[in-house]
């Protein structure tokens, strides 16, 4: 559809995924970023949406040699817009070979797969583009809409500390004191009569279907957070374990929250990846972030972390609970492909509740 000569004479065209392509793509991948992904991972994530349909998710440059230069992918999700619901697909996983860098891949590329979503009718890319992409952001029609930010609470400082060469008894005994302290700090009033208990679960079912029903008119804007969407996007993942956390009161669920632990250079962090109930359902809340923190402490996690929009509904939620500001931003950001524009709603952190479950950050 799109050809160009890359700086060695190695042409070059642009088409979208075809049956088989899955373990060329995966071993880009592994060329790009060192790692390995595995075939299963990779149809799960970008073709195995339930909202898909007939809609060309994966878009490659193809080099004659058959390996593929580059990739501009996406997952078929929901987004409740007000009273509409629409589909729209989460960008993520674009890359260029090493061996095909500026030669105009991403642009071509992306606009190849930007123009099929439109033209299949989908409403809006939605992700969080790289900075590194510079003015190609914007020849995409890539706009930024509101920023994220990570919180994280500690809880237990001994792995930092025999990190930085401080002898194992006492950086123990450094913690035990540590934490005493931050559970005095933290402590919050207990609410009567709210009985939320929370119990994890490994199928989402009718509860959340249920759940969602009662809730998702009190959001502007959110991804449909029903029973199908959480077995998709957690429950069936290949090669990561989500935990599935549900906070009911009696028979009727109230919230649930989804929970993964992570381990890098030997010190193990934990995440809420996604969480969600009322808006003004603090008991639910309240359960859930104690819940998360004792997962999250009996798996031996130094930290827990999430992401929240800059000034939204989640971050008051995480001050609240004692979690504090971390490093790193996120630029959320969306393509309008229908020529409307966005509506007000997906515009303002205050009306998008967006948790880091929405992409694949985690």
């Amino acid at each position: 559809m799109s050809d160009s000569d890359g700086a060695e004479g190695r042409p070059w065209q642009v088409r979208p995924h075809q049956a088989g392509d899955e373990q060329a793509a995966t071993a880009l991948w592994q060329r790009v970023f060192g790692r390995d992904l595995s075939v299963a991972h990779y149809r799960w994530k970008l073709l195995e949406s339930p909202w898909q349909g007939d809609v060309p998710s994966v878009w490659y440059a193809e080099g004659d040699s058959g390996k593929l230069a580059g990739q501009y992918p996406g997952t078929v999700l929901r987004l409740q817009l007000g009273d509409e619901v629409v589909r729209v697909i989460h960008n993520c996983d674009v890359m260029t070979s090493p061996d095909f860098r500026r030669q105009g891949v991403l642009s071509a590329v992306g606009r190849a797969a930007t123009d099929a979503w439109a033209a299949h009718g989908l409403a809006f890319v939605i992700g969080l583009p790289h900075s590194g992409w510079g003015s190609r952001s914007a020849y995409l029609g890539w706009e930024t809409l509101f920023h994220a930010r990570w919180w994280q609470r500690r809880l237990r400082v001994a792995p930092a500390l025999t990190q930085r060469g401080l002898p194992a008894p006492i950086a123990a005994w450094l913690d035990a004191a540590w934490q005493r302290g931050a559970a005095w700090r933290s402590s919050r009033p207990t609410r009567q009569g709210a009985a939320i208990t929370v119990s994890e679960v490994a199928v989402a079912d009718e509860r959340f279907d249920q759940l969602w029903e009662r809730v998702r008119s009190e959001y502007e804007a959110i991804v449909v957070r029903d029973a199908a969407w959480l077995n998709y996007r957690f429950l069936a993942a290949p090669d990561i374990a989500y935990t599935l956390l549900l906070a009911a009161q009696g028979a009727e669920a109230r919230g649930y929250a989804v929970l993964r632990q992570r381990d890098d250079a030997g010190v193990s962090d934990a995440f809420i990846v996604d969480i969600f109930a009322a808006p003004r359902d603090e008991a639910t809340w309240s359960a859930l972030f104690d819940a998360a923190l004792q997962w999250a402490d009996a798996k031996g996690a130094a930290t827990i972390r999430t992401l929240a929009p800059e000034q939204g509904l989640l971050e008051g939620k995480l001050r609240a609970a004692a979690f504090q500001l971390g490093a790193g931003r996120y630029d959320v950001s969306a393509v309008a492909l229908q020529g409307d524009g966005f509506p007000s709603p997906m515009q303002s952190a205050q009306r998008w509740f967006t948790t880091a479950g929405d992409y694949d950050v985690l």
